[in-house]
């Protein structure tokens, strides 16, 4: 049995309607995210069941925003598609229109999901991560090695604006094109010695390697670099990503990103932080044969000032090699702490890897 031409019509109108309601819908979240209104970020959050779940949406928001060009040229397709629907009978071209519109939406919605899932979920975070712990636990004067490239851009990321502290210098300054500052190129020279290359001239502006060519030398680095460039920088962590391991004992580690606690000079002996926790301070030591034996003493002193707090004293330091566990102080109050490891006759001391925390 045919259908009717009543019945035609009723769908005819149908679709025609359901195409007016698909190009108003595409022409308002367009406009919304052309003009930054917020609607659609709004109506997603609406949803929200968890924590998680609203930065996906508040970072899918984020990224639409910035899909400006591809808004504003479907909002005129769409319009286009819709102004032809009214002005003419024939479907053909404003379906094209309509689906031309929906790929283009769904092409800038994956990008922007799958933007807000990295973001949320991936890379960036994890990075984030180990700089926060950074900026928590360890002193302001603490320095790491951490050369590592986004992905995104080829450009080294930037360790000290995650975590606000200092990074050695393991890739040539990029301020030269705008300052004569001599220092700029002892800086340059410096990354030279870190990396083991021979010194050269650097007074002509021109870097002797690539960002990239240091990157990959980085990436072939053994322990022994680490500990030269750890020796030459004054750095006491070394930040890799954690399918690069390492023979050394482990501050942090997440997912992505592994920090190791790099040995110190104290009286002629290499000391490295093995733990630190409320039972206490665990050194270990190497030192050449025929090394004189030295008393080890740890400072627990308060973070701001550095007023000292307690002081545990004193542990016999003997041998090619060893361990020894420093207990915390039973007079010490719940509080943060920051260990210090000394040499007794000796006024100089050396700071512990990370701040302790009593509770």
């Amino acid at each position: 049995m045919r259908p009717s031409g009543a019945s035609n019509r009723r769908w005819s109108a149908l679709g025609t309607r359901l195409v007016d309601v698909a190009v108003a819908g595409y022409v308002t979240v367009c406009t919304d995210v052309l003009l930054q209104l917020g609607l659609v970020r709004t109506l997603l959050g609406l949803s929200d069941v968890t924590a998680q779940f609203s930065r996906l949406v508040r970072d899918v928001g984020l990224q639409l925003q910035s899909a400006r060009p591809e808004a504003a040229l479907t909002i005129i397709l769409a319009f286009g598609a819709w102004f032809w629907t009214w002005k003419h009978s024939n479907r053909s071209l404003p379906v094209a229109g309509v689906l031309l519109c929906t790929v283009m939406l769904a092409a800038i919605g994956r990008r922007s999901v799958l933007t807000a899932l990295d973001w949320t979920t991936g890379d960036p975070p994890q990075f984030v991560e180990v700089g926060d712990w950074a900026r928590r636990s360890t002193p302001v004067t603490a320095k790491f090695i951490f050369f590592e490239v986004d992905a995104t851009s080829s450009q080294p990321r930037s360790w000290q604006t995650v975590s606000q502290r200092g990074a050695a210098e393991l890739y040539y300054t990029f301020q030269k094109a705008y300052s004569p500052d001599r220092r700029l190129l002892e800086i340059d020279a410096l990354v030279n010695e870190l990396h083991g290359l021979p010194t050269v001239d650097l007074s002509g502006g021109l870097p002797q390697f690539s960002t990239t060519d240091l990157h990959r030398r980085y990436q072939a680095f053994h322990l022994a670099d680490f500990l030269r460039v750890g020796r030459l920088s004054g750095a006491s962590f070394v930040v890799l990503p954690a399918y690069r391991p390492l023979d050394l004992p482990e501050a942090f580690r997440n997912h992505l990103f592994v920090a190791y606690r790099l040995p110190v000079e104290v009286g002629g002996r290499q000391l490295l932080v093995q733990a630190i926790g409320p039972g206490g301070v665990t050194v270990s030591w190497t030192a050449e044969p025929g090394s004189l034996p030295i008393q080890m003493f740890v400072d627990f002193r308060h973070p701001g000032t550095h007023a000292l707090a307690g002081r545990a004293c004193c542990a016999t330091i003997e041998g090619c090699k060893g361990e020894h566990t420093v207990l915390v102080p039973t007079n010490l109050a719940p509080g943060t702490y920051l260990p210090m490891v000394g040499r007794v006759g000796d006024t100089n001391e050396v700071a512990a890897s990370e701040y302790l925390v009593i509770k």
